[in-house]
């Protein structure tokens, strides 16, 4: 049976209204989003790793606790080792390690000092001394902890995953110029204080480094001395200009 002209006229008023309906609750939907998140857009890669950055320039010092794994592709073995981290502003670094194996970096504006201490006291302690700090770092990865560099000036953002509990998100970074003995590093930065809980970098061999921190603790300052070295006599040095 054929409508009615008073039904057509209803369902053509109905379907108009209908939809000036629909499109006024779409507009509320969206403004009740709106105010629930302050009008913010969500967090993305950019922000997250642009606060960790500013974070870290702003730090007088830093201690950590570390621990590092190493995937060696090529020998297929896998390293880990655990210490402690010092660094404060100035360009200066002290990285020690007391398991496995007993090992020091110093960094200072002067010099750079790689000490692998021997398991027998007999043996003697094998030191490589740089004198030019800043060609013997890896650059990007170094000065950004020590909060004298943005690791966004060297490298662009690959990837980013939205972190769930305390981590904010975990951004990937591939160089922005090639070639490059890093292929990607990976960050999981913490919610709130964007802290990196975690640093990963695998480079152009295929090995895979690992530094997860925890204990992290800024601007409690340190002694000068903590920062200098003085091999013991019965060392091996090699210089490295």
């Amino acid at each position: 049976m054929l409508d009615s002209p008073a039904s057509l006229i209803l369902g053509l008023e109905f379907a108009s209204f209908g939809s000036m309906l629909s499109s006024v609750i779409k507009y509320l939907a969206l403004s009740v989003l709106a105010c629930a998140s302050g009008g913010q857009k969500p967090p993305n890669g950019h922000h997250l790793l642009n606060q960790a950055e500013k974070l870290y320039q702003g730090a007088q010092s830093i201690h950590l606790m570390v621990e590092k794994v190493v995937k060696m592709e090529l020998l297929n073995k896998t390293r880990i080792s655990k210490g402690e981290m010092w660094i404060t502003s100035g360009g200066k670094l002290r990285w020690e390690t007391q398991s496995p194996n007993k090992q020091l970096i110093v960094i200072n504006p002067k010099t750079v000092w790689l000490v692998d201490y021997p398991q027998s006291e007999e043996e003697p302690v094998a030191i490589l001394k740089a004198r030019q700090p800043k060609k013997s770092q890896p650059q990007a990865l170094v000065t950004f902890l020590m909060g004298q560099g943005k690791i966004s000036d060297s490298f662009r953002i690959k990837e980013f995953k939205k972190g769930a509990g305390e981590v904010a998100g975990v951004i990937t970074l591939s160089p922005k110029e090639s070639p490059s003995n890093i292929k990607t590093i990976t960050l999981e930065i913490s919610k709130g204080k964007p802290v990196i809980r975690s640093l990963k970098f695998v480079d152009d061999i295929g090995n895979e480094t690992s530094l997860k921190f925890s204990e992290a603790a800024f601007d409690n300052g340190f002694e000068d001395k903590l920062f200098e070295f003085d091999p013991p006599k019965n060392s091996e040095i090699t210089v490295v200009d």
